[in-house]
């Protein structure tokens, strides 16, 4: 195989010029030999890589814009999510501790779905003047719709909604519509004070149409903070005196991470997925050792630069973080670990642009050379990134 480079590669922080993911390649494939099940082997090697590269870039990314002023994590942003931080009212006041919260249950509305009817035939309901009452939370509204004679189920049931929604009573009617029928859908408030009951007093617009079926009960969240209990009708958690806002997102348990442990809380995940890709590109045979030369020369790099800030090289070649001398670090040279983990050449940046060659890369130039063994390769000067098949059973390297 063989790499015309553009000088724009020889410009690339951590790719050199033998291997240069980045610029403009020449693949010279021409009569090239591969069987089927070798291409499938080197495919999967590429999806592997490609799938940790996204995975990795997601994490630095995060890391670089949010690191120097990341004051308080989530443990499990999918049982609880950070939505609002005063940042600045936290810098006046940082002594508050982590918070713990265990989650039973999330706050509901109610939620109700009528009878599905045949939008363009007959209107269920009556003809003529049809009352009904709605109560929300121990509230009444007397309500009344008419229908015409010849409206259409659509229309009559267009006419509830709309009179559900003029009550102004914190119900939300809308009409749903699937293939040729059409249903009412109602949404009450979040929590048990909103819980709503619909009844017929005149006529059958609430029997006809199913309105006052229930597949979602209102339930309010139920939750632990610090081991004390706390139930509420929303799913929005404030704390710290309106400071931090937690939205719950499922049940279970979460630790709220304030001050610089905060900051430990982001670099643990990226060291994981660092030790993960690390793990995979130097196990895999099909991938080019130029890769990882250059993966190597980036995490020798920052095992030196960052060994007094807690980030260590292990011997088994994987990075470890002394989360001691990482918080000392933090507590005494605050600016100096902000620089070296997000600044404009730290080393979330460095990883943010390696991951970026690799998923801007033609796939090709990700591979190690194979002995020929079956099946000829198209010649090429496709610039796209992966493998596609050919005309006449021939695999082309795009």
């Amino acid at each position: 195989m063989a790499l015309e480079i553009s000088p724009i590669a020889a410009n690339s922080r951590w790719f050199s010029t033998h291997w240069g993911v980045t610029g403009v390649f020449r693949h010279n494939f021409a009569y090239s030999f591969l069987s089927p099940q070798t291409i499938t082997k080197q495919l999967t090697a590429l999806n592997g890589l490609v799938s940790r590269a996204y995975f990795l870039l997601g994490i630095a990314s995060q890391v670089k814009e949010d690191f120097s002023q990341q004051t308080v994590a989530s443990s499990d942003p999918e049982v609880a999510k950070i939505i609002y931080h005063d940042y600045e009212a936290w810098q006046e006041n940082s002594s508050a501790s982590d918070i713990q919260l265990k989650i039973y249950q999330l706050a509901n509305p109610q939620v109700n779905t009528g009878d599905s009817l045949q939008a363009e035939e007959t209107s269920a309901i009556n003809t003529g003047a049809n009352a009904f009452t709605l109560t929300v939370g121990g509230t009444g509204y007397d309500l009344m719709v008419t229908i015409n004679l010849g409206d259409t189920n659509d229309t009559a049931l267009n006419k509830v909604a709309q009179v559900i929604n003029n009550a102004q009573a914190g119900v939300t009617a809308t009409l749903v519509h699937s293939d040729d029928q059409v249903h009412l859908s109602l949404q009450g408030p979040s929590g048990v004070g909103g819980a709503f009951f619909l009844a017929d007093t005149a006529g059958n617009a609430v029997s006809a149409s199913g309105a006052n079926t229930i597949i979602q009960s209102a339930a309010n969240a139920q939750f632990l903070v610090n081991g004390a209990l706390h139930t509420q009708d929303s799913n929005t958690l404030s704390l710290l005196s309106g400071q931090l806002e937690v939205c719950l997102q499922g049940t279970g348990q979460a630790t709220i991470t304030l001050g610089q442990g905060a900051k430990l809380d982001m670099l643990t995940p990226l060291v994981s997925a660092m030790n993960n890709f690390s793990s995979y590109i130097e196990a895999n045979e099909y991938l080019n050792p130029a890769l990882k030369e250059e993966w190597t020369h980036l995490v020798e790099h920052y095992a030196v630069t960052l060994s007094t800030l807690g980030l260590e090289a292990r011997p088994d070649g994987q990075f470890g973080l002394n989360t001691r001398h990482l918080q000392e670090a933090m507590e005494n040279e605050p600016s100096a670990v902000i620089e070296a983990v997000s600044g404009e050449r730290g080393l979330a940046a460095d990883l943010t642009g390696f991951m970026a060659h690799i998923l801007t890369a033609p796939g090709a130039a990700l591979l190690t050379q194979v002995e020929n063994d079956a099946v000829p390769y198209l010649a090429t000067n496709s610039l796209s990134p992966w493998f596609q098949v050919a005309p006449s059973s021939f695999s082309q390297v795009v």
